[in-house]
């Protein structure tokens, strides 16, 4: 797999440029298993990928992540990160400068 770029959302509000290099550079990102969750922003199509197990660990590491929350209209905890969709093989790809650019001014719309 080569490096995909994308945005990543801390739960402190911070949304950064990043680059990732792998499942394991992913799953460091959320701090465990990546969850995809598939949505559209500015016409693209984007992966948020989130730790499938957020919900699931002890209550005082629970930490909502507001930012990602509004992008899937469903409770997000802990750190995310945003990648493009995927191609006709399978493969991640880098998220859309028009949708990162979105995310990163705040000025995001998007669909399901």
């Amino acid at each position: 797999m080569s490096e995909i770029t994308g945005v990543f959302i801390s739960t402190n509000g911070n949304v950064v440029k990043a680059t990732f290099d792998g499942l394991k550079d992913m799953q460091r990102a959320v701090g465990g298993l990546i969850q995809p969750v598939d949505l559209e922003i500015a016409g693209h199509q984007c992966t948020l990928f989130i730790d499938e197990e957020g919900r699931c660990i002890h209550e005082d590491y629970q930490i909502p992540n507001q930012l990602a929350t509004d992008l899937t209209i469903q409770p997000i905890i802990g750190d995310a990160f945003l990648i493009g969709g995927v191609d006709n093989q399978g493969r991640s790809l880098s998220l859309h400068p028009e949708a990162r650019d979105a995310v990163l001014e705040g000025t995001a719309i998007f669909t399901y």
